[in-house]
């Protein structure tokens, strides 16, 4: 069984917030293998998370999960990762990602395998 996972790793002085995506109805989120229910903060910089989804036997996709990501600031950006088709490895495969407000955080893509991607959030 697989699972693909995106690692939030937090550089930032804002407090983070992550929530799953509405607009994915049959998503099951999981924070650090637990069930995220209404969210979970990411307080203290270095701090991480890993968002996943249980993906089976299927082969991946381009848009394996959605996630907001909320700064604490009025800022937020709704994510979607998946495998890029081209690469072969995770990614933000949404080429125009929803920004909402303007937020305190960018974010880079590192340390990305088929089933796994980090995003660093860190102060604009």
């Amino acid at each position: 069984m697989n699972v693909a996972n995106a690692v939030i790793q937090k550089s930032s002085s804002f407090g983070l917030y992550l929530s799953s995506d509405p607009n994915w109805d049959g998503q099951i989120l999981l924070v650090d293998g637990k069930l995220l229910h209404g969210g979970s903060f990411l307080t203290e910089p270095g701090l991480s998370a890993t968002a996943g989804v249980v993906w089976g036997d299927s082969l991946p996709t381009d848009t394996m999960m959605g996630i907001i990501i909320e700064d604490g600031a009025g800022g937020s950006f709704q994510l979607t990762i998946g495998q890029d088709p081209g690469t072969q490895k995770m990614t933000v495969t949404d080429p125009e990602p929803y920004i909402y407000g303007s937020p305190k955080v960018n974010y880079v893509t590192t340390a990305q395998t088929e089933w796994s991607v980090t995003l660093v959030f860190s102060d604009n």
